[in-house]
């Protein structure tokens, strides 16, 4: 086997890892802007987003699962095997659209009680409910676009998905501006204003990106045909791999509801804090995400590979490579816990002295944030360990994690910096398994191999 040089591994990490940032950071920042903007209306606005958001965060942990397909073909292509490729980009879309369009329905259909689960003030509950029977449409829209793009991803071919994100958060902010506010003559829909936004943003950029894929040939423009002759061996074989991961974001994303139960359950001022600190700490993931994408690629590319040694390899790079990213992001977040706090001047004395707290908190827990983030969605994905992942997850999230954030607030009532310290110790056991199962190579698994 051809070793790696440093600077070769280098070299193709750069290449993929600092795309894939940028897309993060503009995919980040359609959030980020729509907490900003709805934030200027009052912390009940935010409430009431943070209540709705909550499905379209859960609908996007399942969603996960389905993209958990693109690493066999990002193992396919690693072989040269473009017809199987592009039988498995079939079988993602259709999981994709079938997922979110059930989501879409069950959702519309019950979003009052859904929205009741979070919150009880009436304002914000008609505001969410509201902005929920919008922001449903994007469900669909967005299972088409992002198919495709984790496709150009899963084979290296970010930078297509980058300035697609560009066109994206142009149309998304423009349109922010003009339906929230109600600038140049158009109506000021405040909170739904943000959803007409998402939605009119996500149809643009997916009409782009497909016309673009088939316009110019770009390599996933399979037809029809070719993305769904797969046969029935073909589908068991890949959903065997992926409805373990279908769990684990189950169990991942059910868990979070129950978390942002929990804060709700402590006043508006405690769960406008923890939605804030959780929309701020997807940008601090946003550096290790792209090392997470990058192990997917090279690690999964030399996964098919009959001898996994280079895979384990990179895997090691990638973990040493977190533990730095991770410390200075610790020391970014620390010294920039004021300025962050100074960004929502509207939100009361409580909420602001909760959310400088718990961004304290979350500073001292970053690193393993970090680590869990490259080990499991990184590294473990890319050789479809799917079913230790859950069962990781369904351990620390609903044996440690959710049982002490229910016990501190509805039995002992402690205060909610102790509540947002026991939602940490989930990440923390995560880790201490994680290790051990990275360095005892049993993820690295050639998913494709007699696989036609």
């Amino acid at each position: 086997m051809l070793k790696t040089t440093p600077d070769s591994f280098s070299r193709q990490a750069r290449g993929l890892v600092l795309p894939f940032v940028l897309h993060a950071l503009l995919s980040n920042s359609f959030i980020l802007l729509d907490t900003v903007m709805v934030a200027s209306l009052g912390q009940s606005a935010v409430a009431a987003m943070a209540a709705a958001g909550q499905f379209s965060f859960i609908l996007g942990m399942l969603m996960a699962a389905t993209w958990g397909s693109a690493t066999f073909i990002t193992q396919f292509h690693g072989r040269g095997d473009t017809a199987g490729a592009h039988r498995a980009l079939g079988v993602m879309l259709l999981l994709a659209v079938s997922l979110s369009t059930v989501m879409a329905v069950l959702v519309f259909l019950f979003k009052e009680q859904i929205v009741l689960f979070f919150i009880t003030d009436p304002a914000t509950v008609s505001a969410a409910v509201q902005y929920l029977s919008i922001i449903v449409i994007a469900y669909v829209i967005n299972a088409v676009k992002d198919s495709y793009a984790n496709a150009l991803g899963a084979i290296g071919k970010i930078k297509v998905v980058l300035l697609l994100g560009v066109v994206g958060l142009l149309t998304n902010t423009g349109l922010n501006l003009l339906l929230i506010f109600g600038l140049a003559g158009f109506p000021r829909l405040e909170l739904q204003g943000a959803a007409v936004a998402t939605v009119i943003s996500s149809a643009l950029t997916c009409l782009v990106l497909i016309g673009f894929i088939y316009i110019r040939r770009y390599w996933v423009n399979a037809s029809v045909r070719q993305m769904f002759s797969f046969r029935k061996a073909f589908v068991g074989r890949m959903l065997r791999v992926c409805f373990p991961l279908l769990l684990h974001e189950g169990v991942w994303a059910s868990g979070s509801l129950i978390y942002a139960m929990a804060f709700g359950h402590l006043g508006v001022a405690a769960l406008a804090a923890y939605q804030l600190v959780r929309t701020l700490n997807n940008y601090f993931l946003i550096g290790v995400s792209g090392f997470s994408y990058a192990a997917r690629v090279l690690v999964g590319k030399n996964l098919s590979n009959e001898d996994p040694a280079q895979a384990i390899d990179y895997a090691k790079r990638f973990t040493r490579t977190a533990v730095v990213v991770g410390l200075i992001a610790t020391a970014v977040l620390l010294l920039a816990n004021p300025v962050v706090v100074s960004l929502f001047p509207e939100l009361e004395e409580s909420a602001s002295r909760y959310l400088r707290h718990m961004l304290y908190i979350h500073a001292a827990m970053v690193l393993i944030f970090f680590l869990n983030h490259i080990w499991i969605t990184g590294i473990m994905r890319a050789g479809g360990d799917n079913l230790f992942s859950f069962r990781l997850v369904a351990v620390t999230t609903w044996g440690i994690g959710v049982p002490l954030v229910l016990l501190g607030t509805f039995v002992f009532n402690w205060p909610v910096e102790v509540i947002f310290l026991l939602f940490t110790t989930e990440e923390l056991t995560k880790a201490i398994w994680g290790f051990f199962r990275i360095r005892s190579g049993r993820w690295a698994n050639n998913l494709t191999k007699d696989m036609t």
